[in-house]
């Protein structure tokens, strides 16, 4: 799944930033523990959702919340 996946995805120092991580109605909530990792990954949203849904194999996720 892509809750399991999000480390080979985002990388080690991003996923231990990640606190939770879910998946609500084809949204992908992610929440961080560092404002700086959030507004990062806030620039790369779109690269980022079209890799997660590669790695799913499918369009899983439309839209990405980080919190």
């Amino acid at each position: 799944s892509l809750v399991t996946s999000w480390e080979s995805v985002v990388g080690r120092t991003i996923s231990r930033a990640t606190k939770d991580i879910y998946i609500k109605e084809g949204k992908l909530f992610v929440v961080l523990n560092s404002s700086v990792i959030r507004h990062e990954l806030t620039l790369i949203k779109q690269p980022l959702l079209n890799r997660l849904n590669e790695e799913a194999k499918a369009e899983v996720i439309t839209e990405i919340v980080f919190l």
